[in-house]
């Protein structure tokens, strides 16, 4: 190699998203997306001016206060998003809540096709709300009192008091985001042949989740949480991270 001679990187054309891994620095579990929509990083510098002499000519500048944040979009829902946001593990848990259903008229009792329903919530016909039992489908409360009008066969409105059980999130005011190791991988092809020549790998050692989100419900309109990261120092170390081309996964198989 000839004196002084310096390594100039090969120009590429990137046009795609990024697959992403998260992996936990406080318990190592692994979160890794292949739908990212968009994934992207910001780095901004504070420049302060030195000025002197006359005309206040501009010296110099001195760089400090470098913040570096990753944000990325994932075309799927997952409660590990929520997870990650509100800084609490996934949990067995179960939860109260309401459905409404139709109660059908036979005689002077009222019944409704959930056999499990134990506890219900009904209007009376002077528009009172009331708790009433339920065993075997039959409301503990008759016609009369709900709907003394109404002919075998008619239905009423119930709400059914149901228990689910699943895998969810406890939302804590006394928990935040914890750190993970983020890595984004990308394709890069060759500007003339537009083959793929190399995988852009993009790691920071040390982020911290932003404990915002944002989850908006609705019609025909999927969701795709978005997460923002900043990137943090490691202790008795100056180096963030790091962006390297390499030579291009072959480990991936078609179905």
């Amino acid at each position: 190699m000839a004196e002084n001679a310096v390594k100039v990187a090969d120009r590429l054309v990137i046009a795609d998203t990024c697959d992403v891994t998260l992996e936990s620095l406080v318990d190592g579990k692994v979160i890794m997306s292949a739908e990212a929509q968009l994934a992207s990083i910001s780095q901004t510098v504070d420049e302060q001016e030195i000025r002197g002499g006359i005309g206040a000519g501009l010296i110099g500048s001195i760089s400090s206060q470098k913040t570096i944040e990753a944000t990325f979009r994932d075309a799927l829902f997952s409660l590990d998003y929520v997870s990650i946001a509100s800084g609490t593990g996934l949990e067995e848990a179960e939860a109260d809540f309401l459905v409404q259903t139709k109660g059908k008229v036979e005689g002077e009792t009222i019944t409704i096709s959930d056999k499990e329903a134990t506890k219900g919530i009904v209007t009376t016909a002077d528009n009172l709300q009331m708790q009433v039992d339920i065993e075997g489908g039959v409301l503990s409360v008759d016609k009369e009192t709900v709907a003394p009008d109404a002919e075998d066969g008619d239905e009423v409105s119930v709400a059914i008091i149901k228990t689910a059980k699943g895998t969810g999130v406890k939302i804590r005011a006394d928990k935040f985001p914890e750190k993970y190791r983020l890595t984004y991988r990308t394709i890069a092809y060759d500007p003339v042949t537009m083959e793929h020549v190399n995988d852009i790998i993009i790691q920071f050692y040390e982020v911290k989740a932003a404990g915002d989100f944002d989850l908006g419900f609705e019609m025909s309109t999927p969701i795709a949480p978005e997460l923002s990261f900043q990137v943090t120092k490691p202790v008795g170390c100056q180096e963030l991270g790091q962006i390297l081309a390499v030579e291009p996964n072959t480990s991936e198989v078609d179905c």
